[in-house]
């Protein structure tokens, strides 16, 4: 080639064309590493290599799919199927049990509303095609039966008046036929050896049936007495023992008991009774036009049952997705060059836990010499000579996706080239990262 196309290298070095640092959107503790260290098996290990895990394709599109087996009630993709989907591409995990039984929990509430509702959507509809007619119906029937009760009322109190006191009867009948026999006997207190003694006096209640049974009798001691009379305008006591007083009683009756109560506040029956017409009134009119409205939505109940269970299907969504994301799983292929966390730590939202660089495709990155116009798309090879003292001759076929001249010297580029880097014999790539190119044995040929 040309000498005239070769341009002279004063700084070149590798840099990856992709660099992440990997970090969970949701904070928690780090509780598996996919990396063996017994057996050295995992890609969760500086310098292993990691394959990029498609998320897209490879789980968010499927987190809808239902179990054909269970008529499209039950969602497949349950915690222990996310789990096993990720089980060989995860890097690190968070401690997720929580989530995965809320997942679980909510994976069965889903199954059994469809299973109740959006399974039989049709003959909700039918059903509710025929009800709700008959629901107005009722309510109308109601309306008018308010409004002649209503009237009624009206018309017997008349022209209505505030009542002050409310009267309240209460009969209690305690059996029929009630015979009561009653006597008393009364002795007055004797004189005896000069003094007054109370004579033994028992009054005695006695209560029979109309068959003049009896039913129930009560003894209890009478009090002295004192009798006196009349002599000479003066009262003297009576001397000896004798009745004084002898009762008896009988009776056949019903006990009838009656009470007044005074209310503290006044009535007005006929007010009253238009107030509570009214407020039913009220409460039915707006029942019916309640009814009314929704009866519209039985046209479209099967679209509402539709969206209804799209909208049960996204609340799935979130917990399959925040559950899915526990998992750290990397966009992009490339080589595990650091890592910042271990398992038992936690980790924040955003918080670096490992970084994955792209050497497959390279960013040679640096200044050269060239006394010619370098553009942005313009193909640009390195070559290099006794590549690591070992002879090889190479070329890294490429274009320039960066350029910037610089004032002070027309013919210095800062550029990046933007190639392949293939793989040596031994599978790994041909050029690690940072490396720096020999300027006295590497060029750039345009």
């Amino acid at each position: 080639m040309a000498e005239k196309n070769r341009a002279k290298i004063r700084v070149l070095q590798v840099r990856p064309s992709q660099s992440a640092d990997l970090a969970f959107n949701a904070p928690g503790i780090l509780v598996r590493q996919n990396y063996d260290r017994a057996n050295g098996g995992g890609p969760a290990h500086l310098g292993e290599s990691v394959s990029l895990f498609d998320i897209e394709n490879d789980l968010y599109d499927k987190l809808g799919e239902t179990d054909p087996a269970s008529g499209g009630a039950r969602l497949i993709y349950d915690s222990r199927k996310i789990r096993d989907t990720l089980e060989s591409r995860f890097l690190f995990q968070q401690r997720n049990y929580t989530l995965a039984a809320a997942l679980d929990q909510m994976i069965a509430r889903r199954e059994n509303s469809f299973l109740e509702r959006f399974k039989h959507k049709d003959l909700i509809k039918a059903a509710m095609t025929k009800a709700y007619p008959e629901k107005i119906e009722m309510i109308r029937e109601a309306l008018n039966s308010a409004k002649t009760r209503f009237e009624a009322l009206d018309a017997a109190y008349g022209p209505g008046e505030v009542v002050k006191e409310a009267e309240t009867t209460t009969e209690h009948l305690q059996g029929s036929h009630i015979q009561t026999n009653g006597s008393v006997d009364v002795e007055p207190m004797a004189m005896y050896g000069g003094s007054w003694e109370a004579p033994n006096n028992i009054i005695t209640t006695e209560i029979k049936d109309k068959d003049g049974n009896l039913s129930s009798k009560h003894e209890t001691q009478a009090g002295g007495s004192f009798p006196h009379r009349r002599d000479g305008g003066n009262w003297v006591p009576i001397d000896g023992r004798f009745k004084s007083q002898h009762t008896e009683s009988k009776a056949d009756h019903h006990l009838k008991f009656r009470s007044t109560t005074p209310n503290q506040a006044f009535l007005h029956p006929k007010l009253d009774n238009k107030v509570a017409y009214g407020r039913l009134r009220a409460e039915l009119l707006t029942q019916e036009m309640n009814e009314s409205i929704f009866s519209h939505r039985v046209a479209q109940m099967n679209k509402i049952l539709e969206n209804e269970l799209a909208a049960l299907d996204m609340e799935v969504r979130k917990l399959q997705l925040a559950y899915a994301h526990s998992f750290l799983t990397s966009p992009m292929s490339g080589i595990v060059t650091g890592i910042f966390k271990d398992v038992g730590e936690a980790s924040t939202i955003g918080e670096p836990v490992m970084r994955i660089e792209n050497d497959e495709v390279i960013l040679a990155v640096g200044l050269i010499t060239y006394r010619d116009l370098v553009w942005v798309g313009k193909k640009a090879d390195i070559r290099t000579v006794d590549l690591y003292e070992k002879g090889k001759d190479l070329v890294f076929p490429g274009k320039i996706v960066a350029v910037r001249g610089h004032e002070a010297d027309n013919d210095v580029w800062d550029i990046i080239i933007e190639c392949e880097n293939p793989k040596d014999g031994t599978g790994k790539r041909t050029l690690p990262l940072n490396y720096t190119f020999d300027k006295d044995n590497a060029w750039v040929e345009f």
